[in-house]
Parts: structure tokens; C-alpha cells; sequence
């Protein structure tokens, strides 16, 4: 399973793989369950001499009945999550099954912002770092072009200092809470914080 954030990734995913002559599946809302449940049927009547890559977004990964699916896999099933760390969150480690016996986490920012305890949810499902690629790297193999960086400053208004104060001051309670509830509740708090940190109006 490969599982991505957004929909538009989807169909990246499979155009890459087909370069490898890998076949895959995209999954999406609506048409997937009848589609997952023969495939399943059909790997677990293979015993284990197939090979299927199924295509996702993190919303239907951690889905109820999608993960109840990928629970009664019989041989080795692997999860790829692009941009892992949007899966740290409460809603989305519900897709970490343990069913999946090779992992794979692809992220440049493996550390979630504020997030201590959503950090280790994913260091302790997908284990430790095993290969970095570098900036640097990625630009002297030709990957990335030369660029400069500029930072340029913006000070919040007034209106966003006050919202900046406020999400900040509900924040801080919640950071070292291991309540269910209060870590949902940090999730959204962060969101929101983000958006001032973010998108102010001097963009």
C-alpha cells in the first residue's frame, strides 16, 4: 500500500511505477471497497506468489473498513507513506496497522511542528532514520536547480498578533497531555496557528 496525502499524487505515484513496469491500483472514495476486497480475496489465494500495489490517500488509509480489509491479509504486506508526517496526527495513525510487516516513511520534515508525541508515534511505528538525502545533495546531483535564499520578514498586524496569542495560550496546556481528547483538540490548535504563522497579510 502507498499511501499519499493528497489526490493528485495519486496518478504521480502510478506514472512513476509504470516506468518500472509496475502495475498498481488507485483507490479512491466511492469506488474502492468491492475493488480492495477481490483484491485481497485474490492475494490471499496466491499465497504470497503475487504481487499487488495499491494506490491511496491518507483520508481511505486510515479508514475503518479499509484497514479491516488490510487486516485479514495473509502473507507480507508493506506500507509507503509519502509525506509520513502528516500521518503523527491522532486521526491518522489509525491507518498504522500492524498488519503491515514492512514499513516505509518518505518525509523531509519527519519532525511534526509542536508535536513531541505525534513525532514518536512515528518513530515508533516506522523505527529510525535509515537513509537522508540532502539539499545539498539533491542539488549537486542535478535534482534540484541552484537557488538562493532570501528571507524577507513580516511583522503580524495587530489582528494577527491577537490570534497568534490566543491559539498560542490554548496551545501550551495541551503540549505534554496524553488525553485522546486533548490531543485531538492540539492538532486543530496547531492547524490554526499555522494559518497566522503562515499566511500573513504581508503576502
Amino acid at each position: 500500500v502507498i499511501t499519499v496525502p493528497y489526490t493528485n499524487l495519486l496518478q504521480q505515484w502510478s506514472d512513476e511505477l509504470a516506468k518500472w513496469s509496475m502495475s498498481s491500483t488507485i483507490l479512491e472514495s466511492g469506488s474502492w471497497n468491492k475493488i480492495l476486497r477481490d483484491e485481497i480475496d485474490h492475494l490471499n489465494r496466491s499465497n504470497g506468489k503475487e504481487l499487488s500495489i495499491l494506490i491511496v490517500s491518507h483520508v481511505l488509509c486510515r479508514d475503518k473498513e479499509f484497514v479491516s480489509e488490510i487486516e485479514r491479509v495473509k502473507n507480507a504486506a508493506m506500507i509507503i507513506a509519502d509525506e509520513a508526517h502528516h500521518l503523527g496526527t491522532i486521526s491518522g495513525s489509525r491507518g498504522l496497522s500492524v498488519n503491515y510487516h514492512y514499513r516505509l516513511a518518505l518525509s523531509a520534515t519527519i519532525e511534526r511542528y509542536y508535536d513531541v508525541e505525534g513525532t514518536q508515534i512515528l518513530k515508533n511505528y516506522f523505527g529510525n532514520t535509515i537513509y537522508e538525502y540532502s539539499l545539498e545533495k539533491a542539488i549537486s546531483d542535478g535534482k534540484l536547480c541552484q537557488y538562493e535564499y532570501h528571507p524577507y520578514f513580516v511583522d503580524l498586524t495587530e489582528e494577527e498578533y491577537t490570534s497568534w496569542k490566543y491559539w498560542t495560550i490554548k496551545i501550551a496546556p495541551l503540549l505534554n497531555s496524553k488525553d485522546p481528547e486533548d490531543r485531538t483538540k492540539l492538532e486543530r490548535y496547531l492547524e490554526n496557528l499555522k494559518d497566522v504563522e503562515t499566511k500573513p497579510d504581508g503576502f
